[in-house]
């Protein structure tokens, strides 16, 4: 949860109202095409290093190759932050594809290459 007096800074993944979001240059760019600037009811910060934390609670999507959405680029956001050399681009093309696979291979996690709940599990787990 956010403490008041906490700022924004750009990369954030955040929560608004039960939809999900990234800030850039200020405003929240929310999944569903609005941007805010309200204040968000949860920030998940990505640092350089990342701190023994799990987020609870955040349902996000089943997502698979060819998506394009702010959920896609919040996901390439962990990969790369859990050092899969993702780029952040909100297109689950062949590169995101090739970093998710080996991700949930690293997580022994079986079955098709898509981020379902159980890889947003492994995926937000800082």
């Amino acid at each position: 949860m956010r403490n008041e007096t906490d700022a924004l800074i750009n990369g954030d993944v955040v929560l608004v109202d039960g939809v999900a979001g990234i800030v850039r240059n200020g405003v929240i760019e929310l999944a569903d095409g609005k941007t805010t600037t309200e204040a968000p009811d949860y920030i998940i910060r990505i640092p350089e290093r990342m701190p023994e934390t799990v987020v609870h609670n955040i349902e996000f999507p089943t997502l698979e190759v060819g998506d394009k959405s702010m959920y896609t680029e919040i996901m390439q956001t962990c990969l790369k932050w859990h050092g899969y050399g993702v780029k952040p681009d909100g297109d689950f093309g062949t590169e995101t594809f090739e970093g998710l696979r080996r991700f949930r291979n690293d997580c022994y996690l079986t079955g098709d290459t898509v981020c379902d709940s159980a890889t947003w599990e492994r995926l937000l787990l800082f």
